[in-house]
């Protein structure tokens, strides 16, 4: 939800924004303040956005694979001469 302030105290950030988004199963609100429209879009999905990433569990490490090997990249592997 973004809207227009009808009488901001900060009337350089007159446009409010507000989002709702559920995080691990709990249904989570965040607001602010913007000086323009866009500002106020874009933050509302950005800061949606990071709260998703920070909820996600991290992703597990792809193991590395013997048969697709070039030597120093991936750690662990002995780099043995052909």
């Amino acid at each position: 939800m973004v809207g227009l302030l009808a009488a901001p105290t900060d009337p350089a950030r007159s446009w409010w924004w507000q989002s709702t988004t559920m995080v691990d199963g709990v249904e989570t609100t965040i607001a602010g303040f913007a000086p323009t429209e866009n500002d106020a879009i874009l933050q509302a999905a950005a800061l949606t956005i990071d709260l998703h990433e920070q909820a996600r569990p991290e992703r597990p490490k792809r193991a590395a694979d013997p048969r697709y090997h070039e030597p120093g990249w991936w750690p662990g592997l002995e780099d043995k001469e052909p």
